[in-house]
């Protein structure tokens, strides 16, 4: 007989009540803030005492060795000086050590720097979800993890990591109205106004500069139509050469009279080397014989 089916007559047993927790009394709460508040009173005193004893050591220290310098020599004012040391050595341990086994209170700014926000664990947890999943695809790509498992495991990292970021920018949304505040106001204070990254009239003179250079360097290429009409037409087969071609590239033949009406009137040769130049052909007709001759 299963506890679900019952016999009849006998009602079903109710779950135990559980005791709810005895509210604290007003006495209870006044003892509370007493003992808080000696406690605060005590961390106030013991952080008293740290900073005197670590102004006192050093200073009842140079003070002592100077007056046994004075008074006997310099021998016992060094002894002094290392007595002084090892003494404010040993206070630093031992203050250290109460410290960690939570006898004194921690400084202010070490209690300051000890409260981390929120935002700090979700940062460390975010960045360990990054690393861990880093190594999965390592593992995966050296085959130590299968597809599915790797698609699985990644897919639940990354919804983890998604859902880090989204708590991250819930819990700053209530900074970001301070913030543009005092943005708005440090750039009231310095002088800029409407957007402080652009301010105005700028993106249009960047704009106006830009066009300015393109027409500049628009002008600085020569224009087709001229640069068609500057080069020579060969005679013969009408061929297209350069302005300072002296014989078309297509037949060989020459183009004085085209170069000329382009260029104005030829040069006339000087020197003899230059008078020379046009009959190099037949130099080179009569060379064959020469050498023969000379054989």
């Amino acid at each position: 007989m299963t506890p679900e089916h019952e016999p009849d007559g006998e009602s079903p047993r109710s779950p135990p009540k559980r005791k709810k927790a005895p509210r604290p009394s007003k006495e209870h709460l006044a003892q509370a803030a007493v003992e808080e508040e000696a406690a605060a009173r005590a961390a106030l005193e013991e952080r008293k005492l740290a900073f005197g004893a670590a102004l006192a050591i050093p200073l009842t220290t140079v003070f002592a060795a100077s007056v046994v310098g004075v008074a006997l020599s310099m021998g016992p004012a060094i002894l002094v000086l290392a007595a002084g040391t090892l003494l404010g050595t040993i206070a630093l341990f031992w203050g250290s050590l109460r410290t960690l086994t939570g006898d004194a209170p921690l400084s202010e700014e070490l209690e300051h720097a000890s409260m981390a926000s929120p935002i700090d664990a979700l940062a460390d947890r975010k960045r360990m979800l990054l690393r861990a999943l880093k190594d999965l695809e390592s593992e995966h790509a050296i085959g130590k993890i299968d597809a599915r498992d790797y698609a699985a495991l990644a897919a639940t990292f990354r919804e983890e990591i998604k859902g880090l970021m989204r708590e991250m920018d819930d819990s700053l949304e209530p900074h970001l109205a301070v913030a543009e505040r005092l943005v708005a106001k440090h750039f009231a204070k310095i002088g800029l106004t409407g957007d402080p990254f652009r301010a105005p009239g700028r993106v249009d003179q960047a704009k106006d500069d830009a066009l300015a250079k393109d027409e500049a360097m628009t002008k600085d290429v020569e224009d087709p139509a001229s640069i068609t009409r500057s080069r020579v037409t060969c005679p013969a087969c009408e061929g297209s050469n350069e302005p300072d071609a002296r014989f078309c590239k297509a037949c060989g033949g020459p183009l004085a009279g085209a170069a000329a009406a382009v260029e104005g009137p030829v040069a006339q040769p000087d020197s003899p080397v230059d008078a020379a130049a046009p009959v190099a052909p037949e130099r080179a007709a009569d060379a064959p014989e020469e050498g023969g001759k000379d054989v």
